[in-house]
């Protein structure tokens, strides 16, 4: 076998050295047929696979999700699983984070000073604040 040097590559049929921009190699009848050499696509969308598998349990390990997907014939690295599966927590904090701002608004939308001067007045309505305090303290049992 020849030594390959910098113009040439391995042809992928018989790994003799032809050319970098030739497209065949009459010698063993490869051609490229105007297409670069890729691998083939599956047909099989792989962060779907990743994300039904952890939608049954979202706690299962990165290594036991690749197994179960290789188990299906799709191969997915580590890194891949991982990143989708962060993705996914941070997507649910999100979401939490949205909510919790979503119930505080109600809440935080009243003035602090405005606040005080409603319980003054309940306060008063009341019967003065020892008797609120009284209220409040039962409500609290």
């Amino acid at each position: 076998m020849a030594k390959i040097t910098f113009p040439n590559r391995p042809c992928p049929n018989c790994t003799a050295p032809i050319h970098i921009k030739s497209k065949k190699h009459e010698e063993c009848g490869w051609g490229m047929n105007g297409k670069a050499e890729t691998p083939q696509k599956s047909d099989v969308n792989k962060s779907v696979a990743v994300k039904e598998v952890l939608a049954k349990n979202p706690k299962t390990p990165v290594k036991e999700v690749i197994s179960a997907l290789a188990a299906q014939g799709v191969k997915v690295s580590y890194t891949y699983v991982y990143a989708l599966k962060s993705k996914g927590k941070a997507k649910k904090r999100k979401e939490k984070r949205e909510k919790a701002v979503a119930t505080c608004n109600g809440m935080a939308a009243l003035d602090p000073v405005e606040l005080i001067r409603e319980v003054k007045n309940l306060a008063l309505r009341t019967g003065g604040l020892r008797n609120l305090k009284q209220l409040v303290e039962v409500l609290a049992e």
